[in-house]
């Protein structure tokens, strides 16, 4: 789910967004609207192929019709025999075109539906995907001011992430870039301390090499 959100991360940092996306309060409603938005685009394709039919089905019922008149004049028929043979098959292409034309009428309204739908569930992933990255970026640096600064934190009482807890227990200070990370024998949490170990790390190398 966090490659398909598209953010432009680092390697270093895509590991840490792994580990913030997966507490973050709005996951759920991101991984709903992404599921709905695909399944309307779906629908909406189908609609739009259904569409498309009937036009060509209504193009040659007309098509039909003109040379059907056409036979008729050049049979040279007289006038009631004309009437009454036209009205026949002109009655019955008409009345197809009819039903066509209402089908065309109903899935066109539910075409323009989904579109109108499509169209509000892009823009709530648009502010969605703004206010995760506005989000990370925050959780990022707070990450790192901690994560940086723990020693002198450890006598504070300030509410601390889960994350940066355990990484302040698992982590002296002089090992932070060290190969052989202190861990907790815990494996997903584990997991999370070497992950973001490795992003700040990278993004460290990333920062230096820049300047």
């Amino acid at each position: 789910m966090t490659r398909k959100i598209e953010m432009k991360l680092s390697v270093g940092q895509q590991e840490a967004f792994e580990i913030f996306l997966r507490d973050h309060e709005d996951r759920l409603l991101i991984e709903n609207n992404r599921a709905v938005l695909q399944q309307r685009f779906v629908e909406a394709k189908t609609l739009g192929e259904q569409v498309n039919q009937i036009r060509i089905r209504v193009n040659e019922l007309k098509s039909q019709l003109k040379i059907r008149r056409k036979q008729i004049a050049a049979q040279g028929l007289t006038e009631n025999q004309t009437a009454s043979e036209s009205d026949y098959v002109e009655e019955r292409i008409l009345n197809q075109i009819e039903e066509e034309k209402k089908s065309y009428e109903i899935k066109s309204g539910c075409l323009k539906g989904l579109k109108t739908e499509i169209e509000h569930l892009q823009l709530l992933h648009g502010k969605l995907k703004v206010k995760l990255q506005k989000d990370f970026e925050k959780w990022w640096t707070q990450e790192g001011a901690r994560l940086q600064g723990h020693s002198a934190e450890n006598t504070e009482s300030s509410p601390d992430s889960p994350l940066s807890c355990l990484l302040t227990r698992a982590l002296p200070p002089a090992e932070y870039s060290s190969p052989s990370i202190p861990l907790t024998g815990h494996k997903e949490t584990d997991a999370d301390i070497q992950a973001f170990i490795r992003a700040r790390h990278n993004l460290v190398n990333n920062t230096g090499a820049a300047k």
